[in-house]
């Protein structure tokens, strides 16, 4: 199962990890709310959080010039287990995989899990074929694995919470959330 894919997205891992090796996460000075029990919470400024976001997004840019990234395309869209689908969209429709959005959408997630977020870069055999299990079984199992909370700005709702239906809910978000969401910028 999903064999070329595997061997594909094997060599795309080793080469982003030669293109990362001795580098680190670049540090970014950023505002965040400090929240101590038994003190009120307070604005500070954070001069070493690690910029992961920006680390993210430059991720998904080297991928385009790689050659390894076109051949987990190929793989991916000639493998029978992913041609179902491997993205739900806007409109909750199950995705094949396509070139470019979805198959990199579906690497990058894969790699940023592979690479510990940031704070794994080197190449381990074990780490990959541990992160691919991870895949295969999320695959298998065709449901939403990644969830995102964003603070949503210019926006003012005067209800608790939006149920559109039982997968999607809009609702406040925690002052721990909005602290964690700002400490991973």
């Amino acid at each position: 199962m999903m064999e070329e894919f595997r061997v594909a997205l094997r060599s795309l891992t080793e080469r982003i990890c030669r293109e990362l090796e001795g580098q680190e996460i670049p540090k970014e000075t950023v505002w965040t709310v400090v929240d101590r029990p038994g003190t009120p919470p307070y604005v500070a400024m954070d001069v070493e959080r690690p910029a992961l976001s920006e680390t993210r997004l430059a991720l998904s840019i080297v991928l385009l010039r790689l050659p390894e990234d076109t051949k987990v395309a190929d793989a991916a869209e000639n493998d029978a287990d992913l041609r179902e689908g491997i993205i739900i969209d806007a409109g909750g429709v199950l995705r094949p995989p396509e070139r470019t959005n979805l198959t990199r959408t579906l690497v990058t997630n894969f790699l940023w899990r592979y690479l510990s977020e940031g704070r794994h870069l080197e190449w381990d055999e074990d780490k990959f074929n541990e992160t691919f299990e991870e895949l295969k079984a999320e695959l298998a199992s065709k449901r939403v694995v990644f969830h995102t909370i964003l603070p949503l700005s210019n926006l003012k709702v005067a209800i608790d919470t939006l149920d559109f239906d039982k997968e999607l809910r809009l609702r406040p978000a925690s002052l721990e959330e909005l602290e964690r969401w700002l400490w991973d910028r």
